[in-house]
């Protein structure tokens, strides 16, 4: 879009591994994400914001719930260039995410995470 606002792709996945009365249980959380990233200084600092769908699996070792709806993302980083287009970043980013609600599955959920990344800007 210009060197200072690019539009791009943010996946993310969280997972928590348990048990439920005695059976093994998994939750899963996935993001697919449009994201639109702002550089206020073209390099360096950056914020980003976005949405798009967003799912859940829930298998609680008796019963396995999906359930699919939409996501929001916001966040903040850094983006160190170590290349000419290619980028690693340090990323604080949360999501929260809408699910059709039911008597098995949550109305909502939703995620703070930080991590490194890597961004191809060309």
């Amino acid at each position: 879009m210009s060197p200072s606002l690019l539009l791009g792709f943010s996946g993310s996945a969280v997972s928590q591994i348990g048990k439920i009365a005695g059976n093994n249980a998994h939750l899963q959380i996935n993001n697919y994400f449009a994201a639109v990233i702002w550089f206020p200084a073209e390099q360096g600092f950056f914020v980003r914001g976005g949405g798009g769908l967003s799912n859940i699996l829930i298998d609680t070792g008796t019963r396995t719930d999906r359930s699919s709806g939409f996501g929001i993302l916001l966040g903040a980083g850094y983006a160190l260039q170590v290349a000419r287009h290619h980028n690693i970043t340090f990323t604080l980013d949360h999501s929260r995410q809408s699910y059709s609600g039911s008597s098995t599955k949550p109305d909502s959920s939703e995620f703070t995470a930080a991590y490194l990344g890597y961004m191809y800007r060309r």
